[in-house]
């Protein structure tokens, strides 16, 4: 990892993780720890199960719901995330293209 450069944590899964040890917080934290506590310069990019809402694309037989990571992803200045089971990813990474783009412009490395 460079201290010069944009942290991009980027996930695609159908499953949430209920596995892993700690809390979307604690993986927050570990991820500003990694960056000298600048969460500016971590953008987290998640595209993950979304059953339990309201504008779903996926279905339970298509993935599985992520609270877990999408409470992650929305965690961060820079988060986003979108629908695994969405036809095409396209317009999420474009979008994500722009994020990353602005984090980088705004990125003031300490020496």
């Amino acid at each position: 990892m460079r201290d010069d450069a944009i942290l991009v944590v980027t996930f695609i899964t159908d499953e949430d993780d209920i596995a892993s040890p700690g809390s979307p917080d604690t993986w927050k934290q570990a991820l500003i720890d990694a960056k000298g506590g600048n969460e500016e310069a971590v953008v987290v990019l998640g595209l993950l199960g979304d059953n339990t809402r309201a504008d779903a694309v996926c279905n339970d037989e298509l993935a599985e719901d992520s609270p877990r990571l999408r409470e992650f992803a929305e965690s961060f200045i820079h988060g986003s995330w979108g629908s695994v089971c969405t036809p095409s990813y396209n317009d999420f990474f474009e979008q994500a293209v722009s994020v990353i783009d602005v984090s980088c412009d705004a990125f003031d490395p300490v020496p």
